[in-house]
């Protein structure tokens, strides 16, 4: 399967694309490039180990192309019991980074599938990006953020939080919208929190509040110590350890609690 795919080393990382996507793969590797070093320097973190970056075309090739060759068959057999979920999340989501123990896969929509996309949350969060290209870069370096903190199993609200800051940097401007500041976590979305790790991605209202929550969060532990961040993601951490350190420099922590 692999003949048909050109690779492209870069650092720790690999892009996998067909001829047609070489143009994207070679912003793709400079967007990993950038991305890793503002890692760096933010979060004091190295670039992601063993990590694959695919032009995500289709979410079936995706996960036959990204899987392990150990897990290829066994997916295949319980693809009834996750495919739904897959399709959907495919339908609203422009890029995903997926884990397999140590190995990491990352895909990202290309620009003409991205403007196919439709997503409530993405529009109600995020300054509107008119230039696909642009918007192929965020995307990128949202998902390779993930890919570096993946070894720290952080809570969701914290992970999407770092990655959206990181796009900041990327970009040079705020990239989320301003008014998403005034947004208050709910009881429901708390009980939600308190009975799982993860939302359905149904539950639009959780998912704003979460991701809005996160990052404004981060904005804040940046402002109150420019270390904080590194001193806490310097190794692998609790929940509760880390909203105990968090609640030293700040208040908002609560709502996560």
């Amino acid at each position: 399967m692999m003949e048909d795919f050109s690779r492209k080393e870069i650092g720790t990382a690999v892009i996998i694309y067909k001829d047609q996507h070489s143009d994207l793969a070679g912003i793709m590797a400079e967007i990993v490039e950038r991305t890793g070093a503002l890692v760096r320097e933010n979060l004091g973190l190295n670039p992601a180990q063993r990590c694959e970056l695919h032009i995500l075309e289709d979410w079936g090739s995706f996960i036959d192309q990204a899987a392990p060759q150990y897990l290829r068959l066994l997916l295949r057999l319980l693809k009834p019991l996750w495919q739904g979920r897959m399709e959907r999340t495919f339908q609203v989501a422009g890029g995903w980074m997926l884990p397999w123990g140590k190995k990491l896969s990352v895909g990202i929509k290309p620009p003409d599938i991205l403007g196919r996309s439709q997503s409530e949350l993405g529009k109600r969060l995020f300054v509107p990006v008119p230039d696909l290209l642009e918007k192929f870069r965020h995307l990128t370096c949202h998902e390779y953020t993930h890919a570096c903190t993946a070894h720290l199993r952080l809570p969701f609200w914290l992970n999407e939080g770092l990655a959206m800051r990181m796009v900041d940097y990327l970009a040079g401007y705020q990239t989320v919208l301003e008014n998403t500041h005034a947004l208050g976590m709910t009881e429901s979305t708390i009980r939600q929190l308190r009975k799982a790790t993860r939302l359905a991605a149904e539950s639009s209202e959780a998912l704003l509040e979460l991701y809005s929550g996160g990052y404004w969060l981060v904005r804040e532990l940046e402002g109150a110590d420019p270390l904080f961040l590194r001193n806490l993601l310097s190794r692998k951490r609790t929940s509760r350890e880390i909203i105990s350190r968090i609640q030293s420099v700040s208040d908002s922590i609560a709502v996560f609690q």
